[in-house]
């Protein structure tokens, strides 16, 4: 649909820059004056270009998404059950609950970093097509980006 290489990291601009013309060019509003058959073939497409945009857009949508194309399902959530994790995410929560706005700013930069760093795993073991591993990176991906999700919540802009 996007015509994209089937791999993790994506030029995000270019995705925005197709998902832009495909819409402009099937969007059901340029379907108004014809049938109404049309219409709701336009419709369908446009919904499933932007769902499509939609999970390709973030890493870990994306990566939820490509990992179903290789046969692995999450279910209703994505849950960590590994010890190590665990004990790192309460830790650091614990941390962001307890420090003030300079401190969460620098935990936020950490998990920036972590989350460069998982996403690069992901892909490589995509490229690797090491499934088991690219299913516990985008565990720690979902997890690494709640917390900087809240923390950057929490912190004023730059």
């Amino acid at each position: 649909m996007f015509d994209l290489e089937k791999q993790f990291t994506i030029d995000t601009k270019s995705l925005q820059h197709k998902f832009t013309n495909l819409q402009r060019r099937l969007h059901p509003d340029k379907f108004s004056l014809k049938s109404a058959e049309e219409q709701e073939i336009s419709s369908n497409v446009s919904a499933m270009i932007n769902k499509a945009y939609s999970a390709l857009l973030k890493p870990l949508s994306r990566g939820i998404y490509m990992l179903e194309q290789n046969g692995v399902h999450f279910g209703e959530e994505i849950r960590a059950d590994e010890p190590e994790l665990l004990m790192e995410l309460m830790d650091i929560n614990e941390k962001v609950d307890e420090s003030t706005l300079e401190t969460k700013r620098e935990i936020f930069n950490e998990m920036q970093n972590k989350l460069g760093e998982v996403t690069e795993t992901i892909q490589q073991s995509f490229t690797k097509n090491d499934i088991e591993t690219v299913k516990k990176s985008v565990i720690r991906l979902k997890y690494y980006s709640n917390i900087s999700d809240r923390l950057r919540e929490q912190l004023p802009p730059e």
